[in-house]
């Protein structure tokens, strides 16, 4: 008997984060814009080396699942958190990440001067 192979994610409609399963191993899955353009494509393990994009986030799961072999079910993100420790593991680090990026936007809109971060004396 063999193992059906499963994409779980909260929707294959837009750009999201998955786990797929195979019964033997998992692998972290997602499907987001390519950066600096308006396409989609999909991310194994957080590399997108095949070279495909698609102009809707849904062609891009339809890509993904064609070439993994396997079928979706949709569950809420609580729902892959408690059977996946990857998955939330995944969340969890994504987060921090978020959270590193905004502390970084808060330190640069706070200098002061031009291009050298320091204050600058006008003589007044």
């Amino acid at each position: 008997m063999t193992n059906a192979k499963l994409i779980f994610t909260p929707s294959n409609m837009k750009a999201q984060r998955g786990i797929f399963d195979n019964g033997e191993y998992t692998l972290r899955v997602e499907v987001n814009k390519v950066q600096g353009s308006s396409c989609f494509t999909f991310y194994i393990n957080g590399k997108a080396d095949h070279g495909v994009t698609r102009v809707s986030a849904e062609d891009s799961w339809k890509d993904l699942s064609e070439m993994l072999g396997a079928n979706f079910v949709e569950l809420n993100k609580s729902e892959i958190s408690k059977r996946y420790d990857d998955y939330k593991s995944w969340m969890k680090e994504l987060t921090t990440q978020r959270k590193k990026v905004k502390v970084q936007k808060e330190k640069q809109e706070q200098v002061i001067g031009l291009f050298s971060g320091k204050p600058i004396d006008f003589g007044e």
